[in-house]
């Protein structure tokens, strides 16, 4: 991918475009700072201002510094240099030189570097550490690691110690000023620095990044003895009695950690063009494979761009704002983990492809992946076109074993090839289930150890619905869940009568909006949209009270049957219902309805799938219906909660089976 021609050495030098730089002057006025070039590098080009010293914004080269390139020769002091003149002026633009391979021993080389261009230019870059005594990160075979803001040792090798930043006290959102519990001294904690603010662990399980349920990013506005101003109002509440995990380096007390550290220094701006990160022949240890030898982590960015490049290993995206890839050819697995508010990836190929709930938003755009093994961002997944195959036996849904832990989820245009025989579903629509004690109206608990153990913690949110068993609407929280001595507390309002020792269930799904997928492969034909039928919401435009709709597309795939279930926590008055059997059905079984019931389980609307045709039923009567159809609409609050189909249904090809759309419309009102 070529977008570089105004980054292009003219004469050996070109300059940056704007990127703002404390005391930086105007173009005009760029002071010149002297690096000397090593005793091996001969003399700088002479167009270099100064004749052997580097303005401070010009685009430089690793032959500038005593770089060969020839795969070979150890550019390793070369390439530190070259960083280590980035990391002095706080930007670095590097470019390679097409068909060089430029080796190094420091996979976190660019760590440091705030404005960071890297214009591999058909050039690659080749890591050859031999083992853990040798300098950088070895874990995984990592070919560059662009470190996170949980590191503490720069871009020197890590100690293996991580710093998760300090505690602050309860503060509720809209708030500008946080109150650090412990000390400032070395904290980076400083007017204008960069923060991330995160609290309430994922759910015990060790691992590193942390993975919160709330978080967000900000900047030091000043600092006043414990007190932080913050340049804008908290989006979040954060509670100080939020629970622990049981792992290591998972935390829920809420934290501040500055991005601005003597130790670390974050990115404002990261920016990768063609990257091509080669694997190492001579690494031959568990981890030197196809996917991991060689791999380039990326983290601690405040905006990250990446267009085009290939690379032999994988790519690992973790803790930054935001991440915007396209043209991608990566031979390995490519996975966007934790702390992260957005992903945009596009019109790439990989081997395979995942998204863990420290995600908040994933945009998939003709993405083409071998498998797929988890795609489950805790707010917002969005697929578009392209094609993944689920090839994993370990989880029933095409997406993955934690695709229920989405909040909104929109696939359109998507082709899906389904080639193991576990696979039932495309997402897995699931819950966790506790035992509660009721306190009160407004107020629930669990012990810890049930708490911890039932993992619920995974499907928590600031306006988290629970249900019963039957998927009746029970408890709404209006805060997250917190914890004394060993109980964990639920505060919000009762939607229904609730009593000690009662089963609730909590779900994340809330919006769901699929269109023209395609299920094709050796099981295909089974697929359904959601695995669980009970308490998943589907296409819903509004929560809000007042006009809304909901409506829903569905091919029916036999062998399919039970039930796709509608808690959408209000009552609707329904003014309307549009009933459009696209195709009729027409394979073997005698019977095909398109059941539409209410709460008590009672049918109120029946349409027969075998008879195609659009039919309308409003609140003056039923239009177009066929000799099968029945149902009517009183004015009562009616509450759609079932839309079942046939159980039992089968057919020998896609053709057979009903192609229909549903839409209701009304009024949404408060239970």
């Amino acid at each position: 991918m070529k977008r570089r021609s105004f980054l292009r050495l003219l004469g050996g030098t070109a300059i940056l475009p704007s990127a703002p730089q404390a005391n930086e002057g105007t173009i005009a006025n760029l002071s010149v700072h002297s690096v000397k070039p090593t005793s091996a590098q001969g003399v700088l080009h002479d167009s270099i201002a100064g004749g052997g010293e580097i303005a401070e914004r010009t685009a430089v080269t690793a032959e500038m510094f005593g770089a060969v390139g020839d795969g070979t020769t150890d550019d390793d002091a070369a390439m530190v240099a070259m960083c280590d003149w980035g990391r002095k002026h706080g930007h670095l633009h590097w470019i390679g030189e097409t068909g060089k391979t430029y080796t190094t021993k420091h996979a976190h080389m660019f760590c440091g570097i705030e404005y960071l261009t890297l214009d591999f230019n058909g050039a690659a870059i080749m890591n050859t550490h031999g083992g853990a005594a040798d300098v950088g990160f070895v874990s995984d075979n990592e070919g560059l690691h662009f470190g996170t803001i949980f590191m503490t040792n720069g871009h020197e090798a890590p100690s293996g110690n991580y710093y998760a930043g300090e505690t602050i006290a309860t503060v509720s959102a809209g708030d500008t000023t946080v109150e650090v519990t412990g000390s400032l001294d070395g904290t980076g904690l400083t007017a204008g620095a960069r923060v991330f603010i995160y609290g309430f662990s994922g759910g015990g399980f060790s691992g590193f990044p942390p993975d919160p349920r709330i978080s967000e990013y900000n900047e030091i506005e000043s600092v006043d003895g414990s007190s932080v101003s913050l340049r804008r109002r908290l989006k979040y509440d954060y509670d100080a009695r939020w629970p622990d995990g049981s792992g290591t380096f998972v935390f829920g007390a809420p934290r501040i950690i500055s991005a601005d550290r003597s130790n670390f220094k974050g990115y404002r701006r990261l920016i990768i063009y063609d990257m091509n990160v080669v694997a190492n022949p001579n690494w031959t240890t568990a981890n030197a494979n196809l996917e991991r030898n060689g791999r380039v982590t990326i983290g601690g960015f405040d905006y990250c761009e990446i267009r085009g490049g290939q690379m032999d290993g994988g790519l690992y995206v973790s803790q930054g704002k935001y991440v915007d890839a396209c043209e991608l050819d990566v031979r390995g697995g490519i996975e966007f983990d934790k702390c992260i508010d957005e992903v945009v990836f596009r019109s790439s190929k990989c081997l395979e492809i995942g998204a863990g709930v420290g995600v908040r938003s994933l945009i998939l755009e003709d993405v083409q992946a071998q498998d797929l093994w988890n795609l489950s961002p805790s707010k917002n997944l969005v697929v578009r076109r392209g094609r993944l195959v689920g090839l994993s036996a370990s989880a029933t849904s095409v997406l993955g074993p934690t695709s229920s832990l989405t909040e909104n989820i929109s696939i359109e245009g998507t082709e899906f090839v389904v080639t193991s025989s576990t696979k039932t579903c495309l997402f897995s629509a699931d819950y966790r289930e506790v035992s509660i004690t009721k306190e009160s109206d407004t107020l629930l608990s669990i012990s810890r150890s049930h708490f911890d153990s039932s993992q619920i913690a995974r499907f928590m949110s600031p306006d988290a619905m629970f249900y019963t068993s039957a998927g009746v609407p029970a408890f709404r929280l209006n805060k997250m869940p917190y914890e004394v001595d060993d109980v964990v507390y639920f505060e919000g309002d009762s939607l229904t009568s609730l009593s000690t020792d009662d089963e609730i269930r909590a779900f994340c799904h809330r919006n769901i909006r699929t269109r023209d997928l395609a299920f094709v492969g050796p099981h295909g034909k089974k697929i359904r949209t959601l695995g669980r039928a009970i308490a998943t919401p589907v296409d819903i435009d509004s929560f809000d009270i007042g006009p809304a709709f909901f409506s829903f597309d569905q091919r029916i795939i036999p062998p399919t049957g039970g039930s796709i279930t509608n808690p959408i926590g209000k009552r609707m008055f329904i003014n309307r219902i549009s009933i459009d059997v696209l195709r009729a059905y027409s394979g073997d079984s005698g019977t095909a309805t398109l059941q539409l019931r209410n709460i008590g389980g009672a049918t109120l609307f029946t349409v027969d799938l075998k008879t195609a045709g659009r039919r309308v039923i409003d609140v003056s009567g039923a239009y177009n219906l066929a000799s099968e159809d029945s149902g009517a609409i009183d004015h009562d609050p009616i509450w759609i909660v079932d839309i079942r189909v046939t159980n039992g249904l089968s057919v020998n090809s896609d053709l057979e089976g009903s192609l229909w759309s549903f839409r209701c419309e009304g009024v949404r009102t408060p239970l």
